[in-house]
Parts: structure tokens; sequence; C-alpha cells
């Protein structure tokens, strides 16, 4: 499904790698955590899987194909048709009904407007939102809100779901709300999904657990189960 390779990154000007040589495998229908402390490489890792960012080395496959050897025209069109993402604010547009932010991955990527609407308002439907369609997240709870951004991720359905701290900014009994939301809905459509987060409690709802420090896979805990089963550092 998703594949990266020794990925390496640097920013300009940094000391050392954000990302130092990263492997990870994920599955279809599998749920995995990203987890370690602030300014570790998760939310940077995260953007080499989504191609919004380029690695200096490694590579990234999406199905097969490679994103991370693509054109910045090719990452957008596999963002666009493959991934959905949600992050910890939302980002939705404030002056939009939750309708019509949730139809703007589909007018992008070229589906006519009146599909486009009625795909939003099923996937809308599927968070629980069909009575809140024409309300903007101005007047929207957090969790609310929250889902918008989960349907907008879903609603050209994605092989993977890449979210990055989607429960930070809601109240424990939200977040966990929002967070079986998510992953009950990637499975529902066999995608896999991809979480960054500092949740204990949300990377205990995960099949896997892949601890990073100082930009590289830490061995102790790398990649084990929500069952505690060890596995295999790095490698799926």
């Amino acid at each position: 499904m998703l594949e990266a390779h020794a990925l390496h990154l640097t920013y300009p000007g940094a000391e050392r790698a954000a990302v130092a040589g990263v492997d990870l495998v994920v599955e279809p229908d599998e749920v995995v955590a990203v987890t370690g402390p602030s300014g570790c490489g998760k939310s940077t890792l995260l953007h080499l899987l989504a191609g919004v960012l380029v690695p200096d080395a490694g590579t990234v496959h999406l199905r097969g194909r490679s994103l991370s050897g693509s054109s910045s025209d090719g990452r957008a069109l596999a963002r666009r048709r493959g991934i959905g993402m949600v992050f910890q604010d939302g980002r939705l547009v404030p002056e939009l009904p939750a309708v019509e932010d949730v139809m703007l991955p589909l007018l992008v990527d070229g589906i006519r407007r009146r599909e486009a609407r009625r795909r939003a308002m099923a996937a809308l439907e599927s968070v629980g939102l069909g009575e809140l369609t024409v309300r903007r997240p101005t007047k929207m709870s957090g969790g609310q809100a929250q889902r918008v951004a989960i349907a907008r991720a879903l609603v050209h359905e994605p092989s993977v779901v890449l979210a990055d701290e989607p429960t930070g900014a809601l109240d424990r009994a939200t977040g966990t709300a929002v967070m079986d939301l998510l992953v009950s809905s990637v499975r529902a459509r066999g995608g896999a999904l991809v979480v960054v987060t500092h949740d204990e409690q949300v990377a205990a709802a995960a099949d896997r657990r892949v601890a990073m420090l100082d930009g590289v896979v830490s061995p102790a805990g790398a990649q084990g189960s929500a069952s505690g089963a060890p596995r295999a550092a790095s490698v799926r």
C-alpha cells in the first residue's frame, strides 16, 4: 500500500537530519501510530509520506508507484487521488459551508459540481453531520469541525489517510470520539491510516506503533503492536 525506504531529509541550515534512514511499510486495513517527543521528526516523516516534502535520499511508493520520484504536479495528483490528510487544526475554509469545503478535493480533481456535492453530502452523512452541511466551521464545535475535516479527507476514497495530531486540539472525550470515527471510517473503505500523535490513548488504538527519536525509528518499542507484541524495528 504505502512503502518508504531509507528516508533522509535535512532542512536547510540544520545541523542534523530531521529524518534519517527511516523505513516504513503500511498495509491495507492497517492503522499505524507514529509517536515520539516534539521535534523528533514525526510530522516531517508524515509530510514525506504525503509527497509534500521531497527526501534528500530514499523513496516513497504508493500502491507501487513512486511518489518521491515524481514531479511536483505528479505528487499533487497522487495526493488528490490516493491520499487523504487530516491536521490538528482541521485547516477548513472559514467562509465555506461544510459541504462546499468537503467538495474542494473533488472540484480540484475535475469532478462536476453536482456530483461533487452529492459525494460531499454522503461523506458528511457518514461522519454524522448530515444536518450540518450548510454550517460554517466558525459555528461548529471543535469535534464537529474535525469531523468535517475527516469527511474532506475521505471524500475522494483515498488508499491512505495521514493524520497529524488529529485530536491534539480536542478534549479527551471528543478526541476519543473523533479518533474512533477516523479509524472506523478508514477501515470501512479498506484503506490504511498513519497517525502522528503524542496521545497514548490514540496510539493504543493503532495496530502498530512506530516510535521515533532524533529522526530515526527508536529500537526500543519500534513497530510494537497495540497488544504489546514485539516486531522487527523499522520493517513491517
